[in-house]
């Protein structure tokens, strides 16, 4: 029983990291309401955000309109962004490597939005540096532990010989990333 709760968190906590991922590269691309060109749309119910093409996105050539929100997950071998088994910040119980899984193959896809777009790769220096000086905070149950757990392990792959700093209380964890750029990220678990 333990176990297949245990892969079935696995399962769940590849999809949330992969769509953090998606969501923190657009991020450290420029992609946001301050860079969008179009503003914000309706799509079928759900929001669309338009970019225009060369405005910093990171998108390839022929992107005119950006959705996240729609695409496909696709085999990448430059993937995974980090290894789960030398991450300090992620709990025992997640790391699916070290409860047997067989396959890693899971660990290599992205998303991939549609429209001929491409989200480029998160580099956590370029994040840190964007960050630089700046609190973020996550607020909510497992899976925004998941989400502050996957980014605090992309950033540590990106910088792992720096000073961080941790704190924990019962309800509130801390990581301070002490390189020149120094970003805190909180989590408040609900």
């Amino acid at each position: 029983m333990i176990c297949e709760t245990t892969r079935r968190s696995c399962g769940v906590l590849i999809v949330v990291a992969a769509a953090a991922v998606a969501m923190l590269a657009a991020l450290s691309c420029g992609v946001g309401p301050a860079n969008a060109g179009g503003g914000v749309n309706g799509n079928a119910g759900r929001q669309q955000r338009q970019l225009k093409a060369g405005s910093g996105g990171g998108s390839s050539g022929g992107c005119s309109n950006l959705n996240l929100y729609e695409g496909s997950w696709v085999y990448d071998q430059a993937y995974p962004p980090y290894d789960s088994s030398s991450c300090p910040f992620i709990a025992k119980e997640f790391d699916c490597l070290k409860f047997g899984r067989p396959d890693r193959r899971y660990l290599q896809y992205r998303w991939q939005p549609g429209g001929g777009c491409n989200l480029p790769r998160f580099e956590g220096e370029k994040f840190l540096r964007r960050m630089e000086g700046k609190k973020m905070m996550f607020v909510g149950d497992s899976l925004s532990m998941n989400q502050y757990e996957s980014l605090l392990c992309m950033l540590h792959a990106a910088v792992s010989n720096s000073n961080i700093t941790r704190q924990s209380q019962p309800y509130l964890s801390t990581a301070t990333f002490q390189v020149c750029m120094r970003l805190s990220i909180y989590i408040y678990v609900t």
